[in-house]
């Protein structure tokens, strides 16, 4: 039992360690053009606005650099048609 015991503090040494270090990351180092993107409602206008600020109105470098940033963007909702509309009798 005291082998499980140790075990069990060490977990939860290793989760405390963890759970700080994640708490105390600091997040200003977000690339801002990023940032910006994900923040945005409207994601075409964004991207067309990105491109003006940041790459001389060049759609075609702000997909290069958000495709080398790994960054996914999907212009179009996939939007599910509900089969029955639902009515209340009152």
């Amino acid at each position: 039992a005291s082998d499980v015991y140790k075990r069990q503090v060490l977990k939860y040494c290793i989760f405390i360690q963890y759970y700080y270090s994640m708490k105390n990351l600091n997040l200003q180092n977000i690339d801002p053009i990023l940032k910006k993107l994900d923040e945005a409602i409207d994601k075409k206008s964004a991207k067309r606005m990105l491109a003006f600020e940041y790459f001389n109105n060049n759609m075609n470098e702000l997909s290069i650099y958000l495709n080398s940033c790994d960054y996914y963007l999907d212009s179009t909702l996939n939007l599910i048609e509900p089969k029955v509309q639902l009515e209340f009798r009152f």
